[in-house]
């Protein structure tokens, strides 16, 4: 049975945090608009009385449990981002710094998996909103990280956002791969090195 037994007393902070996920899977599962009150209670293994008691609505539910966890994933990606100008100015990228990040990446990738397809593609307006107003200034940082290191090292030609774009994507299907049950990520260390590498030596300089 879904959530905890009736005869358990749970502080509230302890219950909010199981009707979150419970309304998480639920949401995962049927969306915003496909999903109903009753359903989450369920899930939770608690009445819609109770549940009323943490949440006013449907909507307040789904901030907290897909919405706020995406914003605050892509918020990593943007740390990612900053930290990488402590780079700046020490000398080469380092094939095992570079392997770092983008393994960070994958890992905040395969927990924000479930949550994208919720957002982005269940409710178009909410969607093309989180994109705009998360996804492209995510992407714009980690792009002005990767100029930032652009006269650091030698290498060929290449277009920063498109790099950015490629990284993300990968990590993205990756994770989503994971998800469903994909065999890519079996080993993660070996699939995150063949990554970084071809990465790496897809931008050696001209004639090496």
């Amino acid at each position: 049975m879904p959530g905890d037994s009736p005869t358990v007393r749970l502080a509230a902070p302890e219950r909010r945090k199981l009707i979150l996920e419970a309304a998480r899977r639920v949401f995962i599962q049927s969306g915003l608009g496909g999903s109903r009150v009753r359903e989450i209670s369920a899930e939770a293994g608690i009445n819609e009385a109770l549940l009323y008691r943490h949440f006013s609505s449907k909507e307040e539910m789904f901030e907290a449990a897909i919405a706020e966890p995406l914003e605050e994933g892509v918020k990593q990606l943007i740390k990612l981002a900053a930290d990488a100008e402590m780079y700046v100015g020490t000398g080469e990228p380092h094939r095992d710094w570079i392997a770092g990040i983008v393994t960070t990446l994958l890992e905040v990738m395969v927990d924000l998996a479930p949550l994208f397809g919720v957002v982005l593609f269940a409710d178009p307006e909410r969607g093309m909103a989180f994109y705009n107003g998360h996804m492209v200034p995510a992407m714009d940082a980690m792009t002005d990280a990767i100029n930032a290191t652009d006269e650091l090292w030698e290498h060929s030609d290449f277009d920063a956002r498109l790099i950015t774009v490629s990284v993300l994507g990968t990590c993205l299907v990756l994770a989503l791969d994971h998800r469903f049950g994909g065999s890519l990520l079996q080993d993660r260390d070996v699939t995150m090195k063949a990554f970084t590498d071809n990465l790496f030596d897809g931008l050696a300089p001209r004639g090496l």
